[in-house]
């Protein structure tokens, strides 16, 4: 049975999507990822099926679960902000394993070859462009990396959504990632994965999320498996495209954040 969340702790204000920290009725503590806001289920969609996917193949994450969320939650003396993001997912969330004590990534701690070189092909495979030196979304527990936030997993996102986007958007981000290297320092890590254990990943997402897609689950379960039989040609190519794109300076790198900000609004606005 999948728990209610029954109580918010804290609120984490580092992020757009502003999740929260909440306890269960299972008395179990974890991060709730809201439907309701502006990339909501698309964004619960591409983490849900991510974090599972590089589970498989050896990359330490977060356990995702799926938490109900009920206008019980709304508590009067709360963050209005909050109360509205709770009545605006209503229903079935992305609830991520909550670690009491972590401590922050940094470029200088000790990570092995092998699973750096297996998270940035993961990254780029998936088109993940939310992973660079500005913000990283790693962190260490007990001296074992874990990273996180898969939301932004663009691959997944144009499967679930049945859109087209130009790799030349993405790669660029790519090209900050915290554990880049040239392609020809790059040893391809083995993504195989069985068709079947695919179909139940998909198979896992909740029918209230699918709808709000324009794929169905053989169609996703087709993309994602040919995105993996494929993940050798695919992540070559894009680590030598990645190769010609120079670092964004400064200047650059601001007014594309705020070229960001400015179509995030636009996308909120839309839900307001």
């Amino acid at each position: 049975m999948i728990p209610t969340a029954e109580t918010i702790l804290t609120a984490f204000r580092t992020g757009s999507s502003l999740p929260v920290l909440a306890m269960t009725n299972h008395g179990t503590k974890c991060v709730v990822k809201w439907n309701g806001t502006g990339e909501g289920i698309a964004a619960n969609v591409c983490d849900w099926i991510a974090l599972q996917c590089a589970r498989h193949i050896g990359i330490p994450v977060p356990a995702p679960h799926l938490i109900s969320v009920t206008p019980d939650l709304v508590r009067t003396d709360a963050d209005p902000e909050i109360n509205e993001l709770i009545m605006r997912s209503i229903g079935i969330n992305l609830g991520i394993e909550y670690f009491e004590q972590t401590t922050p990534f940094s470029p200088s701690a000790p990570v092995s070859k092998s699973l750096k070189q297996l998270i940035y092909c993961f990254d780029v495979l998936m088109l993940n462009m939310d992973r660079t030196d500005v913000n990283p979304n790693m962190f260490f527990i007990n001296g074992e990396l874990y990273c996180l936030d898969f939301a932004a997993a663009m691959s997944l996102k144009m499967f679930f959504e049945q859109s087209s986007f130009s790799n030349d958007t993405f790669l660029p981000l790519l090209r900050r990632h915290p554990f880049y290297l040239p392609e020809n320092e790059i040893t391809i890590p083995d993504m195989t994965f069985r068709r079947d254990t695919i179909r139940s990943i998909v198979e896992s997402i909740p029918n209230e999320w699918l709808t709000h897609g324009r794929s169905t689950r053989e169609r996703m379960t087709d993309d994602i498996d040919s995105l993996f039989t494929l993940a050798p040609v695919t992540i070559k190519q894009r680590l030598q495209q990645i190769d010609t794109i120079a670092l964004e300076t400064s200047e650059e790198r601001r007014l594309r954040v705020e070229a960001n900000l400015h179509a995030f609004e636009k996308v909120v606005k839309r839900y307001q």
